[in-house]
Parts: C-alpha cells; structure tokens; sequence
C-alpha cells in the first residue's frame, strides 16, 4: 500500500519551515495518537508548547461540556432547598408604588 505524502508549510514572518508529513489510510495501522506523536515529535519545541496549549484547551472544553449537564440537573434541586419555608416568612408588602425608581436633580 502506498502512502500519500502531504507536505506541511509553516510560514512565520523571515522564516519559512517545510515538514514532510506521511499520512496512511483510514485502514492503516497506526492510530490516531500514534499519528498525532509522530507529527508533534517532528516539530520544534516551541511548536510543540503550541500543541500542548491547544490540546489542553480541548480538554478543558470537553471537560466544561460534560460538567454542564450534571450542574443542570442540581440547579431545580438547590433552588428548591434555598427557598423552602421562605413562604411562610414574614416578608414586606411592596405595593406597585414602592418599585417606582425616584431620581432627584
């Protein structure tokens, strides 16, 4: 089988970085964190911190993504638990005129 090649180009101000990057086929052998090792080792330090940035941020969101259903399923929950009995509290009657807001020059 052969392996299409791609080529990569990196083109910052005054410099100018080729990689050659081999890609295989959906049917290939190598897994996608296998590929992903090989391309990132291929880079200069600065460009893997890059990566390192990028995939952090990834997982954050994916981790954000996950959390939010779990919250939303506590918030009737804790909303209930903080008002209860707040119906038999002795509170005070505003009436329409009392929510007016007064501005004085």
């Amino acid at each position: 089988m052969r392996v299409p090649e791609r080529q990569l180009i990196a083109i910052q101000p005054g410099n100018v970085v080729q990689y050659q990057v081999n890609e295989t086929d959906e049917g290939g052998d190598m897994s996608a964190v296998e590929r992903i090792q090989q391309y990132v080792q291929r880079l200069p330090q600065r460009l893997q911190a890059e990566v390192l940035d990028f995939v952090e941020y990834l997982l954050t969101k994916v981790e954000r993504e996950a959390a939010q259903p779990e919250e939303m399923d506590w918030s009737p929950l804790s909303l209930a638990f903080a008002m209860r009995g707040m119906e038999d509290e002795d509170a005070p009657a505003y009436s329409v005129e009392d929510l007016k807001v007064v501005y004085s020059s």
